[in-house]
């Protein structure tokens, strides 16, 4: 087994040590033949003819040429021994590099770098496979071996080997999964129906054992689940959702989203409290949870006391998590959706990594379940839908991943895009062993049924390669979609008819075999039609007569309305109401900010105006306003300004489509606001700078050398000339008497003016001076490399593009 091993990490003296591999697990075998004067060994043995290749192998002492030869027949079927030999063509490989694609254009979330140190694997869905036995499959052999017995088992003994094992062993399982797939592509056929029809017509650690890692995470998961659906650890839960996550930061961990019934839902700050606590526990009163608080719910220390957490994110860093928090008396609720949490400064301190840490630092907690699991149990009150989108975010991201792409040394390079970028997935061993012993990644309760959505003969249906085009057209089953079906339910039995499509699965199951919805027998379910945008056109009306009309019996039964048999769904769909009022568009609209952010939310607003037609935009602007403002309210205060920066984005969207704001009935981008300088407390308390008549008076009493000064300089002020201006005075020649007429002036005719000197004493007798190294970012010890540390989004970077004049007193 090959890796490349961070050997700065391997050495780690905190935190919980796994091994890092920076790339992808592979088998060592060195060359493919022999370097001079080396007899060839190993795999190199396979490159010879049968009669070479025993005469060296007999070439080792101790070996029994009787077994040689039988073992040398037995691996002759062996499919890697084919492949090894077909590799002797190859030629070198040396010229051959793997680099990892590291873009930050792919999503984050997704193909982020590894933070921890962990043995991980890099499978590639395109790696050839063993073929499968014919009395147990591969999956079954190596659960088996993984089995804890009262017999030794040596695998369970490896140490840091078995997370390798685990990794290799899974990547070979999965692979041969896919490999019918891969084998069969020309043969399994899916097109859309009418497209068919055209075509006829030791000393052990958790990192050494990662199978008693996900025993033991299943165990405590079950238990968990027990406490908070049966025991009703938290109040009666209406439904729920989780998801197992395998990162690439160590140990997994779950994501649990609970419903409380109506009468168990938090409302008020004393429910809040009484489920939710971020506070430490009295060491006295309760010693136990405050060493359990202490072990698993003190975040950090990050911030100054520990830039390099691994929390601190940007430039200056800060920590993402915001810790630590503000002290609070009472509970409250947020602006972001989650509730500030009771935090009193009590006195009571733990000591973590040397350093005294308080209610600031506590991770919100329920007592009761930290006491049940002794592990990191982060418990928080979802008070609104925008906190939902968070827990969504992680139920629905897909596996980590990273992006490699294989080139040639040699110069110049043939771009292949299929070959140069392949989508591989990153499987750590704890996720390796959940994965070979079958166990669940996810539930959800009620079931949500998806229910398919297609204009008449758009279904997709699948055939072979071998199958008649005339017997796929005619066959029954592929012509019932669960939408075709649904309607022949409503056909043949006249009590379904009382039913939307989205109710359906409440009341009947869906037949995979059969095609058909049969009674329901078990605990009801939740349907939703998949989503449609107006940009589809007849597809998303299609949907919103679905969501409307009861009982339809065909595609007909939509087009009609009042024994009308209108041309388009959007024409009937407009006589039955649905549209002109804008409903439709409303609820789509609606539906979207359950799911989809700000930005997605106004692309979709853009969308609507320009594909829709939408009878009244003021109303349905005002109606969704709060949800396509609410990542620009979050951060301005100012009501303006973050109008305008979402008429902005309206306007690149329409843009971008053909289209213009203008042309529709909204308000218009105001370009006399400053979309960027309006909160800024930099700007703003230059404004505020107070303009003192001596100062302004003081032009008046000038001696000649200075009022030419201040002409010159003034003219290039009235004119936008830009301009350096170097004035020599030495102490008490009035230099300074200069400096106040020309702060005051400009600043009177309403220009931003900065006024900055090397020493505190000599800005403190200047309007509105600061120190050059307060106000440029510089360091107090500087080198060749050092730079300002001002960010291009900061206050301080839009006061230095507004400000007017510059003037630098002993520079």
């Amino acid at each position: 087994m090959g890796v490349e091993v961070d050997e700065s990490m391997a050495n780690m003296t905190s935190g919980v040590y796994t091994f890092c591999v920076n790339g992808g697990i592979y088998h060592r075998i060195d060359q493919l033949v022999p370097r001079k004067k080396d007899e060839p060994k190993f795999l190199q043995l396979y490159f010879y003819d049968v009669e070479a290749g025993m005469s060296n192998r007999l070439e080792w002492k101790n070996l029994a040429k009787p077994i040689v030869e039988i073992l040398t027949r037995v691996l002759a079927t062996n499919p890697y021994v084919a492949i090894f030999h077909s590799l002797a063509d190859l030629g070198p490989l040396d010229n051959y590099r793997v680099t990892l694609n590291a873009s930050v254009e792919l999503d984050q979330r997704v193909y982020n770098r590894t933070t921890t140190f962990e043995v991980a694997g890099i499978w590639i869905e395109e790696t050839d496979i063993i073929t499968g036995r014919k009395t147990v499959t591969m999956w079954e052999y190596y659960c088996y071996k993984l089995q804890i017995r009262s017999s030794l088992n040596v695998i369970m003994l490896g140490g840091r080997l078995l997370p390798q094992f685990v990794v290799d062993i899974y990547i070979k399982i999965e692979t041969s999964r896919l490999e019918f797939c891969r084998k069969n592509q020309s043969t399994i056929r899916a097109e859309l129906y009418q497209g068919v029809v055209d075509c006829v017509n030791v000393s052990e650690i958790a990192q050494d054992r990662p199978d008693l890692v996900a025993r033991v995470f299943r165990a405590k998961l079950h238990d968990l689940k027990e406490q908070l659906l049966k025991r009703h650890a938290l109040g009666v839960v209406s439904a729920y959702v989780y998801v197992i996550e395998f990162q690439k930061r160590g140990l997994p961990h779950a994501h649990f989203l609970l419903i409380m019934k109506p009468e168990w839902k938090l409302t008020n700050a004393d429910h809040y409290d009484k489920y939710v606590c971020a506070e430490i526990p009295n060491p006295t009163k309760y010693p136990i949870l405050h060493n359990l608080v202490k072990s698993h719910m003190i975040h950090g220390p990050c911030g100054t006391l520990n830039e390099k957490c691994s929390c601190m994110q940007g430039d200056p860093p800060t920590c993402r998590f915001r810790y630590p928090r503000r002290f609070n008396e009472t509970t409250t609720h947020g602006k972001d959706a989650y509730p500030i949490y009771r935090r009193r400064d009590n006195g009571i301190v733990v000591n973590k990594q040397g350093i005294m840490m308080d209610n600031r630092w506590v991770v919100p907690y329920n007592p009761k379940l930290l006491m049940m699991f002794n592990c990191h149990l982060n418990v928080e009150v979802c008070s609104s839908i925008t906190s939902l989108k968070y827990i969504f975010k992680y139920i629905y991201k897909v596996h980590d991943k990273q992006v490699i792409h294989i080139d040639p040394d040699a110069q110049p390079v043939v771009i292949n895009e299929i070959k140069r970028f392949q989508d591989v997935r990153y499987i750590s061993a704890p996720e390796a062993v959940w994965q070979i012993f079958s166990f669940s990644l996810n539930q959800i309760h009620p079931n949500v049924i998806t229910l398919q959505l297609h204009l008449p003969n758009q279904q997709l249906v699948r055939f072979t390669d071998d199958d008649a085009m005339i017997s796929v057209v005619e066959r029954e089953r592929d012509k019932r979609s669960m939408l075709t079906a649904f309607f022949k339910m409503n056909k043949d039995n006249i009590n379904t008819r009382q039913y939307v499509y989205k109710d359906f699965p409440n009341h009947f199951t869906w037949n995979k075999q059969s095609h058909l919805w049969n009674p329901r027998k078990v605990s009801p379910a939740v349907g939703r039609l998949v989503s449609a945008n107006p940009t589809e056109g007849e597809r998303y009306y299609l949907r919103v007569l679905l969501c409307h009309f009861r009982g339809p019996t065909c595609f007909e039964d939509q087009y009609t309305v009042n024994n009308v048999r209108h041309p388009t769904f959007r024409k009937a769909a407009l006589e039955r109401g649905l549209i002109e009022t804008d409903d439709s568009l409303s609820q789509c609209l609606a539906e979207a900010s359950l799911f989809q952010f700000p930005n997605a939310l106004r692309r979709l607003f853009a969308t609507i105006l320009v594909f829709c037609d939408p009878g009244d935009v003021h109303k349905l602007w005002n109606a969704h306003y709060n949800s396509l403002s609410e990542d620009y309210r979050r951060q301005y205060d100012n009501a303006n300004r973050v109008q305008n920066m979402v008429l902005t984005d309206m306007t690149v969207f329409l843009q971008s489509m053909g289209n213009k704001l203008d042309n529709f009935n909204l308000l218009t981008v105001n370009t006399d606001l400053n979309l960027h300088s309006g909160d800024f407390r930099e700007v703003q308390e230059e404004c505020s700078i107070v303009v003192e008549y001596d100062h302004l008076c003081a032009k008046e009493f000038l001696n000649p050398e200075q009022k030419y000064m201040y002409d010159e300089i003034m003219r290039h002020v009235c004119t936008d000339c830009t301009g350096v201006f170097f004035i020599d005075g030495p102490g008490g020649t009035g230099n300074r008497y200069l400096y106040k007429a020309l702060l005051a002036n400009i600043r009177k005719l309403g220009h931003i003016t900065l006024a900055t000197a090397s020493s505190g004493v000599v800005a403190n007798n200047m309007s509105g001076g600061r120190t050059a190294h307060s106000r440029f970012k510089l360091p107090l010890t500087p080198d060749n490399n050092s730079l300002c540390r001002i960010q291009k989004q900061s206050g301080t970077a839009q006061l230095l593009r507004l400000a007017k004049i510059i003037i630098w007193d002993e520079a």
